[in-house]
């Protein structure tokens, strides 16, 4: 099982995320949960963009990602 990390920082907070190839929903929840926490020094810019990567890493990795048809639209 491939796992994957995402991480931020924000002022003296480092944010990390691990999760396994194909569990993007639920770490994309989880980011959303905590942009929207007040508690949390972690907004919605940092949410967006470490959403746009969980999604972005799925795509480009999915299946067919390295096939000859991929390839030659790259």
């Amino acid at each position: 099982m491939e796992m994957r990390t995402l991480t931020t920082t924000v002022g003296p907070h480092h944010y990390v995320f691990r999760y396994a190839a194909g569990q993007e929903d639920h770490v994309v929840d989880e980011v959303m949960r905590l942009a929207d926490d007040p508690r949390a020094d972690f907004g919605w810019p940092e949410a967006a963009r470490m959403c746009f990567e969980a999604v972005n890493a799925a795509t480009a990795e999915g299946p067919g990602a390295d096939s000859p048809a991929r390839r030659s639209r790259l």
